[in-house]
């Protein structure tokens, strides 16, 4: 190991050249036993590439690997979404299965099918399988409408990825050890994913039986929704580190929630500088990045809730905000459950995107759950504290049991 382990790049990710920009026309999902797929194309990623885009140095530090880019069928609806499988290059079989679920992202391209992520390279390092779900919105689905920030959504489609993965492997002869385990990973919007993945595995006896989940690694993410808006509401003057989440987190219940949809418009959630300022469709052209869109709020004038948002929504009487709440309440991943399988929670009390109540609750509503373990960090901001998060993971820092 390391003595000094460099810090994780992770808000970059290298777009790959010569990927389909448009989704392919996909077969209808089959009732066939098995999970419906289709592949799209297969590259290899040398392990000097990985290296290069995650820490900034290249170098050799672990095994190149095969990336399967595929398309698969989710939910009730057979929604047809893009992931990705990457298999360790020489390796008959393996005991590690590696789903990691990326931070926000809103560019089309900065996904596992289109870009290098950080657990592609830890999953090199361990010679192990990486499974990557391209949200629904980017990748090789780009067309489709977002769900931004609703986790528990992303999660069960997060899940079909992987099912689907490990369809692939049986029907290419990619041999799992009768004995393997899977892990479960993600920082930001990527941890809360990954709780919602957790919860979702644990409440359902067959997928238990079937993914092998050993433990998950949850950094850095809005667990309770309701808890990230209400501290910002409490505070609607005070410049934002990120003002675009709050942008995003309304417009995933716009988009999910059709009772909601049909009381209030974007016209009346945003504030007419955001409407007449061309961001809202900066987002949605899927062209820019996290730091363009806040750069641009900047620009306009909107880091702050109060000019972003409208002053009926900011106003804890209204009927817009009382309807927000029951909304954001729908997507908590804190209540309901209690993890059997082990889940470390990684935070850092300085974050001001994601703030510590996000993981306080965690902490109240799961007290005394010997199963979760917590690391709570000082001085990092949410991206700092990203870095570490990944750092402490591939260099092997987390315990895996």
């Amino acid at each position: 190991m390391m003595k000094k382990a460099p810090l994780i790049l992770i808000g970059m990710t290298l777009s790959l050249t010569g990927c389909v920009n448009e989704p392919p026309e996909a077969d209808p999902p089959s009732t066939e036993t098995g999970e419906w797929y289709k592949i799209i194309k297969t590259d290899t990623l040398p392990n000097t590439l990985i290296t290069e885009t995650v820490i900034g140095n290249r170098m050799y530090l672990g095994y190149d690997l095969v990336r399967i880019s595929f398309l698969y069928s989710s939910g009730p609806d057979s929604t047809i979404l893009s992931g990705c499988l990457c298999w360790p290059l020489k390796s008959d079989t393996c005991s590690e299965l590696w789903l990691e679920n990326h931070i926000t992202a809103l560019r089309w391209n900065e996904c596992p099918t289109q870009s290098v992520m950080p657990g592609m390279l830890h999953s090199s390092l361990r010679r192990a399988v990486y499974v990557g779900a391209d949200y629904q919105g980017s990748g090789l689905s780009r067309e489709m409408e977002r769900p931004y920030f609703n986790t528990p959504l992303i999660a069960s489609q997060s899940i079909d990825c992987l099912k689907a993965a490990m369809t692939i492997m049986r029907d290419n002869n990619m041999t799992l050890h009768n004995n393997f385990y899977t892990y479960n990973l993600g920082y930001s919007l990527g941890g809360a994913v990954s709780l919602g993945v957790a919860r979702e595995i644990e409440k359902n006896p067959g997928l238990k039986e079937k993914i092998h989940l050993k433990k998950s690694f949850c950094g850095g993410g809005p667990y309770n929704q309701t808890v990230l808006f209400a501290k910002f509401l409490a505070m609607p003057n005070e410049p934002l580190e990120y003002p675009v989440e709050f942008i995003c987190g309304l417009l995933s219940i716009l988009y999910s929630s059709p009772s909601f949809s049909e009381q209030f418009t974007k016209q009346e959630l945003f504030t007419d500088k955001i409407l007449s300022s061309g961001i809202l469709e900066s987002l949605e052209s899927k062209e820019y990045n996290t730091v363009q869109l806040n750069r641009m709020l900047e620009n306009a004038g909107c880091i702050t809730l109060e000019t972003l948002l409208s002053h009926e929504l900011i106003d804890p009487k209204s009927d817009m905000h009382a309807a927000l709440m029951r909304e954001l309440d729908k997507l908590d991943l804190t209540s309901g459950w209690f993890p059997s399988i082990p889940v470390l929670f990684y935070h850092s009390r300085s974050d001001m995107t994601v703030p510590i109540e996000c993981i306080e609750s965690v902490m109240t509503r799961m007290k005394d759950n010997p199963d979760i373990e917590y690391v709570l960090v000082d001085s990092y901001n949410h991206t700092q504290a990203g870095k570490s998060f990944y750092t402490n993971l591939i260099y092997g820092l987390f315990k895996l049991n």
